[in-house]
């Protein structure tokens, strides 16, 4: 058995401070399968739009291809909003996972559902009535491109309703165990967009107003799929009365509220930059920035995946007051989203000249300022990794303020500085170093001010990426007394776990038959996911025990086995000899709880003195 071990000592005592090494086996194991998923959802996502450019130039025309460049502003627009509900919903609705409140999970879920809901039909109704205002706004104000820009905005309003919903329902799906649920989803409306497209144009001959129905078709069908869950006999997801929560509905606003910042304030950039590139270096530079934005978001893939897989377990983990696995998320995150970003910007970086040219820009003017960019913005990624991790970190324990601000800094702020700072310099060049060097600049001033913060609460030591974390005051609180351990094998592990916990019990001075009810516990259950849980693989078996200051003992046991509820087995339908230990436990054991989340069984009972 590997252990990892964390002792604190309770104020009067003296307990001998072990660490062994911390083990982040369980949390590296979800992390991987759900930042998967996740990247492969925001690139299907990212393909579907770009499928439907390559169509409007191949069968409609260079006009279509600017009016859904236009109007894809306002695709950005409502995805902003719906990701207020959907990144909010999914922190709150983690962290009440990790709290244990079913209640506060019901009520999160009704409220955000029945906002995004009425949200949507407005944006539907005003897409559809205002699209020639709209279009005007964006910039075609006159022609065949009003026209096509109207038109495709008119289309694609028809189903915002259903862009703000998937968005919704495919991060509380995730959560809620149907991770790959989503990537069915986005996949299959990618598959339905584009034939509905090719239908709309080729056999139709609707044009872009077509084309924007189909789109919003291929998003309803996706919003059906997400909400199968519902009808699953694993989901727990429940409908309650939405009304008398405005509360919990503006939490989950101020919480999501990050996400729409950085979008936002991207599109800010963009703007902002289209100018001062057309004033220093014309239409060539502003092309290809155009290309960069292609480019970056099938970059910005990695860090959007790797940020909101962390967020999904700091949020459970923050609910669950456990600072040391906040810490080992923070690891792991930053440990494989550097990974991932290492790799595939040095093969980007190496093969601009290729990736500029499929933009059909070799032997253009744009071709040279196209490379530069690309080359420059792959530089950034890396460092664009590390805040999205520290932003969905203070996202997730309720420091919204400076997630904002990180989100901000990262998006514009930082490269506003820079480029206003080298641009009479360098010029287009000061753009292009705007994005490493303004993100970096961000970096230094959020591990400037962590530290800082860190210092004035007291907290000294830790590691690397402990000292870049600025905790929220009182995470300890309550717990006077902590031990972790971990084992991972076979069933031969469990005795061996049981013994560690119970002696470490006796010498934290909890009474004999607490100290054996709890080892008894986790023999119970690491046997249990030894012998029956796990397909492939070792069993895991991650254990914390909490003495707290009342004298109350709690016991947490998260493991990695088929999911497995001890209060829902039938005792009667059993075998008798082989369920002892789930009949003593259910018996003996005060305030059992138990939930199954992101694929990992939690069981948490609390003994009182």
């Amino acid at each position: 058995m590997r252990s990892s071990i964390t002792m604190f000592a309770p104020r009067g005592q003296e307990l001998p401070r072990v660490t062994e090494g911390a083990n982040d086996a369980l949390i590296k194991r979800v992390f991987r399968s759900y930042v998967a998923i996740t990247i492969l959802i925001t690139l299907s996502a990212t393909l579907g739009m770009m499928l439907d450019t390559v169509l409007a130039g191949n069968f409609i025309g260079p006009d279509a291809v600017a009016a859904i460049g236009m109007a894809s502003s306002l695709l950005i627009l409502i995805s902003g909003l719906a990701g207020v509900f959907s990144a909010g919903s999914m922190a709150l609705v983690a962290r009440a996972r990790g709290m244990r409140d079913d209640e506060a999970v019901r009520v999160l879920f009704s409220v955000t559902v029945a906002a995004s809901l009425a949200m949507g039909v407005v944006l539907s109704v005003a897409g559809v009535i205002a699209a020639d205002g709209i279009a005007d706004l964006f910039g075609a104000h006159t022609g065949v491109l009003h026209e096509d820009t109207a038109g495709f905005i008119r289309g694609l309003s028809f189903g915002s309703f259903a862009i703000v919903g998937t968005s919704v329902m495919m991060g509380l799906t995730r959560i809620d165990g149907a991770a790959t649920l989503g990537l069915v989803a986005i996949v299959t409306m990618s598959v339905v967009d584009v034939a509905a497209n090719l239908f709309a144009i080729v056999v139709l001959h609707a044009g872009t107003f077509g084309m924007g129905c189909a789109t919003a078709f291929a998003y309803m069908v996706a919003l059906a799929i997400c909400c199968t869950h519902l009808l699953s006999s694993k989901c727990t997801l429940r409908f309650v009365s939405p009304f008398g929560h405005l509360h919990e509905l503006v939490e989950v606003v101020n919480t999501g509220m990050p996400d729409s910042v950085m979008r936002f304030s991207t599109t800010a950039r963009t703007f902002l930059f289209n100018r001062i590139l057309m004033l220093v270096a014309g239409a060539s530079a502003v092309t290809a920035l155009s290309m960069l934005s292609s480019v970056s978001t099938f970059l910005s893939a990695v860090t959007v995946g790797v940020g909101e897989t962390a967020v999904l377990l700091f949020s459970i983990f923050y609910g669950e007051s456990d600072r040391a696995s906040l810490t080992a998320t923070a690891r792991v995150a930053l440990r494989m989203g550097l990974a991932l970003c290492i790799v595939v910007c040095a093969a980007v970086f190496v093969c601009a000249e290729q990736v500029v040219a499929v933009f059909g820009l070799a032997g253009t003017d744009a071709f040279g300022y196209g490379v530069a960019a690309v080359r420059f913005f792959c530089l950034s990624v890396p460092v664009d990794l590390v805040l999205q991790v520290l932003g969905n970190f203070y996202r997730s324990c309720g420091n919204v303020a400076a997630s904002n601000v990180i989100a901000f800094g990262q998006s514009v702020g930082g490269q506003a500085v820079i480029a206003a700072a080298t641009m009479g310099i360098l010029g287009v060049e000061g753009i292009w170093l705007s994005f490493p060097a303004g993100e970096l600049l961000v970096l230094v001033l959020v591990m400037v001010w962590a530290a800082s913060k860190r210092a004035r609460a007291g907290e000294h030591g830790g590691g690397l990426v402990e000292r870049s974390l600025a905790f929220p005051p009182g995470m300890e609180d309550g717990a006077d007394c902590c031990a972790s351990f971990f084992g991972c094998g076979d069933a031969s592990m469990a005795p061996e776990l049981s013994d560690c916990v119970g002696t470490w019990c006796r010498e934290a001075g909890v009474d004999a038959k607490r100290s054996y009810l709890v080892a008894l516990a986790v023999e119970e259950i690491a046997q249990n996911v030894a012998t029956h849980g796990v397909g492939k693989g070792p069993a895991e078996v991650d254990v914390k025990v909490i003495l707290r200051g009342d004298g109350a003992l709690v016991l947490r046991i998260r493991d990695n086995g088929r999911a497995f509820n001890p209060l829902d087995y039938d005792l009667e339908a059993a075998d008798a000899c082989g369920c002892i230990g789930i009949k003593l436990l259910r018996a003996m054991l005060e305030d059992l709880e138990y939930q199954n989340v992101l694929g990992l069984n939690n069981t948490v009972a609390t003994l009182k003195p």
